[in-house]
């Protein structure tokens, strides 16, 4: 296989579609009268973009491969940076939790299952791997729950464009978006870097996660698609303690 096919990544093509996708969805709510501070949705993304172009310096300095940072445990808090930046918002301002609640009940339920339907990408891990240009163990162990992950929400749109994914459905389903990733994603990836869980010894390394632009899969995009789950499954939650809450006794 080509050098130039294995070396081309999906990567950065991704964060720019997330991007976009909020921004539509926004733009849907807005117009559908759910979504009443959409600056605050703005922030965030802001926050997502700023982070993004600080990772891209980081892998481009040399920062990700260095052996200072290689040995610092990176998968055990790397793509958790974007999330407790997110996070931090949304418990500090009550007004940025309900523009992205209100930003998820205006947006429909094919179209936030449809964005996970982009993970099937994850297939160019294993055409990586395959090749001998990725680690395997990575792509064995990540990257095919990760793409099995993608069909199946190819599935769950096809049955919500018809009125048959219900909210314990969509709730279970998104938190199992999350357990694709979490923990094994990073367990697995950190048994192939220095340290303590060191156990994979392959070649290539995982270190090849790290190069410019995969890494902004581990550091960015990835996490994005689990922050996608998680918000959807609290806003499930939500909706059906609030409904429980207004029912008669």
């Amino acid at each position: 296989m080509s050098q130039s096919l294995t070396s081309f990544s999906t990567v950065p093509l991704l964060f720019a579609v997330q991007l976009s996708a909020i921004a539509l969805a926004t733009r849907h709510a807005i117009r559908a009268g759910h979504l009443a501070r959409p600056a605050w949705i703005g922030v965030l993304m802001g926050v997502l973009v700023l982070w993004a172009v600080a990772s891209t310096w980081l892998a481009l300095s040399g920062v990700y491969e260095s052996q200072a940072f290689l040995a610092a445990y990176p998968l055990v808090w790397l793509p958790f940076v974007p999330v407790v930046a997110v996070a931090l918002i949304l418990v500090l301002f009550r007004p940025a939790r309900d523009a992205v609640r209100a930003l998820i009940d205006g947006t429909p339920t094919t179209w936030l299952i449809g964005i996970h339907a982009l993970r099937l990408l994850a297939i160019g891990t294993l055409i990586k791997a395959w090749s001998d240009a990725f680690a395997r163990s990575f792509a064995l162990w990540v990257g095919i729950p990760d793409l099995l992950f993608g069909l199946s929400a190819l599935v769950m749109v096809w049955l919500a464009a018809r009125g048959r994914v219900t909210p314990p459905g969509l709730l279970a389903w998104s938190l199992l978006g999350v357990l694709v990733i979490l923990p094994g994603a990073p367990l697995v990836g950190q048994m192939g870097l220095p340290g303590l869980l060191h156990a994979i010894k392959e070649t290539p390394s995982i270190t090849t996660l790290f190069a410019f632009p995969m890494v902004l899969a581990p550091s960015l995009v990835v996490p994005i698609f689990v922050m996608m789950n998680l918000l959807v499954a609290i806003g499930v939650i939500e909706r059906s303690v609030e409904s429980a809450e207004a029912s008669p006794v």
